[in-house]
Protein backbone atom coordinates (compact mmCIF):
# COMPACT_ATOMS: atom_id res chain seq x y z
CA UNK A 1 0.00 0.00 0.00
CA UNK A 2 0.60 3.31 -0.78
CA UNK A 3 0.39 6.70 1.34
CA UNK A 4 -2.87 7.40 -0.31
CA UNK A 5 -4.07 3.54 0.85
CA UNK A 6 -4.01 1.91 -3.15
CA UNK A 7 -2.09 -1.24 -3.76
CA UNK A 8 1.25 -0.47 -5.11
CA UNK A 9 1.25 -0.56 -8.97
CA UNK A 10 -2.50 -0.79 -9.53
CA UNK A 11 -3.30 2.16 -12.11
CA UNK A 12 -5.17 4.85 -10.45
CA UNK A 13 -8.36 3.93 -12.71
CA UNK A 14 -8.82 0.75 -11.34
CA UNK A 15 -8.35 2.19 -7.47
CA UNK A 16 -11.19 4.81 -8.50
CA UNK A 17 -13.10 2.24 -9.94
CA UNK A 18 -12.99 0.20 -7.27
CA UNK A 19 -13.79 2.95 -5.02
CA UNK A 20 -16.94 4.18 -6.54
CA UNK A 21 -18.20 0.56 -6.48
CA UNK A 22 -17.61 0.15 -3.08
CA UNK A 23 -19.54 3.37 -2.16
CA UNK A 24 -22.73 1.92 -4.15
CA UNK A 25 -23.15 -1.26 -2.04
CA UNK A 26 -23.47 -2.09 1.76
CA UNK A 27 -22.03 -5.29 3.21
CA UNK A 28 -25.53 -7.19 2.38
CA UNK A 29 -25.52 -6.55 -0.66
CA UNK A 30 -24.49 -8.51 -3.81
CA UNK A 31 -20.66 -8.35 -4.50
CA UNK A 32 -19.03 -5.79 -6.24
CA UNK A 33 -18.95 -6.31 -9.77
CA UNK A 34 -21.89 -8.25 -9.78
CA UNK A 35 -24.14 -5.72 -11.79
CA UNK A 36 -21.15 -5.85 -13.95
CA UNK A 37 -20.73 -9.48 -15.36
CA UNK A 38 -24.69 -9.44 -14.71
CA UNK A 39 -24.19 -12.21 -12.45
CA UNK A 40 -27.41 -12.87 -10.61
CA UNK A 41 -26.44 -13.67 -7.12
CA UNK A 42 -28.95 -15.85 -4.72
CA UNK A 43 -29.22 -16.35 -0.96
CA UNK A 44 -29.82 -19.63 0.41
CA UNK A 45 -32.98 -19.48 2.16
CA UNK A 46 -33.15 -19.01 5.69
CA UNK A 47 -35.56 -21.38 7.85
CA UNK A 48 -38.33 -19.12 9.77
CA UNK A 49 -37.23 -18.33 13.04
CA UNK A 50 -39.26 -17.75 16.28
CA UNK A 51 -38.26 -18.05 20.02
CA UNK A 52 -39.08 -19.55 23.34
CA UNK A 53 -38.94 -16.94 26.33
CA UNK A 54 -37.95 -18.85 28.81
CA UNK A 55 -38.37 -17.76 32.31
CA UNK A 56 -37.06 -19.97 35.26
CA UNK A 57 -38.18 -19.35 39.01
CA UNK A 58 -35.81 -20.99 42.00
CA UNK A 59 -37.27 -22.84 44.75
CA UNK A 60 -36.89 -22.05 48.42
CA UNK A 61 -33.41 -22.58 49.58
CA UNK A 62 -32.86 -25.52 52.31
CA UNK A 63 -29.91 -23.36 53.77
CA UNK A 64 -30.80 -19.77 55.75
CA UNK A 65 -29.23 -17.05 54.05
CA UNK A 66 -27.87 -18.84 51.25
CA UNK A 67 -29.90 -18.13 47.71
CA UNK A 68 -30.86 -21.15 45.90
CA UNK A 69 -29.56 -19.97 42.62
CA UNK A 70 -25.88 -20.09 44.29
CA UNK A 71 -25.34 -23.75 44.41
CA UNK A 72 -27.61 -24.86 41.75
CA UNK A 73 -26.96 -24.80 38.02
CA UNK A 74 -29.45 -24.72 34.94
CA UNK A 75 -29.40 -27.38 32.11
CA UNK A 76 -32.03 -26.25 29.12
CA UNK A 77 -32.30 -28.55 26.20
CA UNK A 78 -34.01 -28.13 22.61
CA UNK A 79 -34.17 -31.10 21.00
CA UNK A 80 -31.73 -32.49 23.21
CA UNK A 81 -29.40 -30.04 22.70
CA UNK A 82 -27.88 -27.95 25.18
CA UNK A 83 -28.73 -24.20 25.34
CA UNK A 84 -27.22 -21.49 27.94
CA UNK A 85 -30.06 -20.13 30.04
CA UNK A 86 -29.68 -18.54 33.30
CA UNK A 87 -31.92 -17.96 36.54
CA UNK A 88 -34.71 -15.57 35.50
CA UNK A 89 -35.48 -14.58 31.89
CA UNK A 90 -33.56 -16.08 28.67
CA UNK A 91 -34.10 -16.04 24.74
CA UNK A 92 -33.60 -19.25 23.13
CA UNK A 93 -34.01 -19.08 19.55
CA UNK A 94 -35.36 -21.98 17.80
CA UNK A 95 -36.39 -22.31 14.02
CA UNK A 96 -40.28 -22.33 13.62
CA UNK A 97 -41.77 -25.71 14.29
CA UNK A 98 -42.61 -28.54 16.71
CA UNK A 99 -39.85 -28.58 19.51
CA UNK A 100 -38.90 -30.53 23.03
CA UNK A 101 -37.91 -28.41 25.74
CA UNK A 102 -35.92 -30.11 28.72
CA UNK A 103 -35.00 -28.69 31.86
CA UNK A 104 -32.68 -30.22 34.34
CA UNK A 105 -30.82 -28.80 37.80
CA UNK A 106 -27.03 -29.50 38.36
CA UNK A 107 -26.76 -29.41 42.07
CA UNK A 108 -23.21 -29.42 44.77
CA UNK A 109 -23.31 -31.45 47.74
CA UNK A 110 -20.50 -32.21 50.01
CA UNK A 111 -20.69 -34.56 52.91
CA UNK A 112 -19.00 -33.47 55.93
CA UNK A 113 -15.44 -32.66 54.81
CA UNK A 114 -15.65 -35.37 51.46
CA UNK A 115 -15.29 -34.20 47.82
CA UNK A 116 -17.88 -32.84 46.11
CA UNK A 117 -20.80 -34.07 43.93
CA UNK A 118 -23.07 -33.66 41.51
CA UNK A 119 -26.68 -34.56 41.60
CA UNK A 120 -29.17 -33.92 38.95
CA UNK A 121 -32.72 -33.30 39.81
CA UNK A 122 -35.93 -30.94 38.83
CA UNK A 123 -35.84 -32.46 35.74
CA UNK A 124 -39.01 -31.64 32.89
CA UNK A 125 -39.98 -31.79 29.53
CA UNK A 126 -42.28 -29.84 27.32
CA UNK A 127 -43.65 -30.11 24.11
CA UNK A 128 -43.66 -26.61 22.23
CA UNK A 129 -44.96 -25.66 19.09
CA UNK A 130 -43.55 -22.23 17.58
CA UNK A 131 -44.98 -20.31 14.42
CA UNK A 132 -42.92 -18.21 12.11
CA UNK A 133 -41.73 -15.18 14.07
CA UNK A 134 -43.56 -16.02 17.54
CA UNK A 135 -41.75 -16.27 20.94
CA UNK A 136 -43.80 -18.48 23.10
CA UNK A 137 -43.62 -17.87 27.08
CA UNK A 138 -42.52 -20.47 29.36
CA UNK A 139 -41.98 -20.54 33.16
CA UNK A 140 -40.37 -22.96 34.95
CA UNK A 141 -40.49 -23.32 38.68
CA UNK A 142 -37.68 -25.08 40.58
CA UNK A 143 -38.40 -27.56 43.09
CA UNK A 144 -37.41 -27.28 46.85
CA UNK A 145 -34.98 -30.26 46.85
CA UNK A 146 -33.82 -33.20 44.74
CA UNK A 147 -36.60 -35.26 45.65
CA UNK A 148 -39.44 -33.74 43.54
CA UNK A 149 -39.56 -33.00 39.95
CA UNK A 150 -39.60 -29.00 38.41
CA UNK A 151 -43.11 -27.81 36.57
CA UNK A 152 -43.21 -26.57 33.35
CA UNK A 153 -46.26 -23.72 32.55
CA UNK A 154 -47.39 -21.84 30.05
CA UNK A 155 -48.65 -19.12 33.12
CA UNK A 156 -46.39 -17.60 36.18
CA UNK A 157 -46.43 -20.57 38.70
CA UNK A 158 -47.16 -19.31 42.27
CA UNK A 159 -44.80 -18.42 44.78
CA UNK A 160 -42.65 -21.17 46.09
CA UNK A 161 -43.54 -23.17 49.13
CA UNK A 162 -41.20 -22.54 52.42
CA UNK A 163 -38.98 -25.18 52.33
CA UNK A 164 -39.45 -27.54 55.40
CA UNK A 165 -35.82 -28.22 55.89
CA UNK A 166 -34.90 -24.43 56.51
CA UNK A 167 -38.19 -24.06 58.60
CA UNK A 168 -36.96 -26.75 60.61
CA UNK A 169 -33.10 -24.99 61.26
CA UNK A 170 -34.51 -21.82 61.47
CA UNK A 171 -36.66 -22.89 64.46
CA UNK A 172 -33.67 -25.55 65.39
CA UNK A 173 -31.57 -22.38 66.01
CA UNK A 174 -34.61 -20.22 68.13
CA UNK A 175 -34.50 -23.30 70.25
CA UNK A 176 -31.37 -23.66 70.62
CA UNK A 177 -30.86 -19.53 71.44
CA UNK A 178 -33.50 -19.83 73.75
CA UNK A 179 -31.83 -22.53 75.97
CA UNK A 180 -28.61 -20.83 75.95
CA UNK A 181 -29.91 -17.69 76.91
CA UNK A 182 -31.89 -19.72 80.04
CA UNK A 183 -29.06 -20.96 80.87
CA UNK A 184 -27.34 -18.08 81.53
CA UNK A 185 -30.53 -16.12 83.44
CA UNK A 186 -30.57 -19.60 85.39
CA UNK A 187 -26.45 -19.42 86.24
CA UNK A 188 -27.11 -15.68 87.27
CA UNK A 189 -30.07 -16.05 89.14
CA UNK A 190 -28.54 -19.27 91.26
CA UNK A 191 -25.16 -16.72 91.19
CA UNK A 192 -27.07 -14.12 92.79
CA UNK A 193 -28.78 -16.50 95.57
CA UNK A 194 -25.70 -17.76 96.83
CA UNK A 195 -24.56 -14.39 97.76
Amino acid sequence: MDGAGRCAGAPPSAWRKYRERRSRHSVLDAPIGAEDEGVDVALPAVPAQGGIRLICRPGDSAMPGVAYESGVDLGVFVDGVARTSNWGESILPVTAGDHALGMELNGYVTQHLGPVRTIRFGAANLPIRVAPGQTVTVFYAAPNGPRSPGQFSFSPPPPPAANRYRVAQVVGWWILAGVVLLTFVVIAYLAATKS
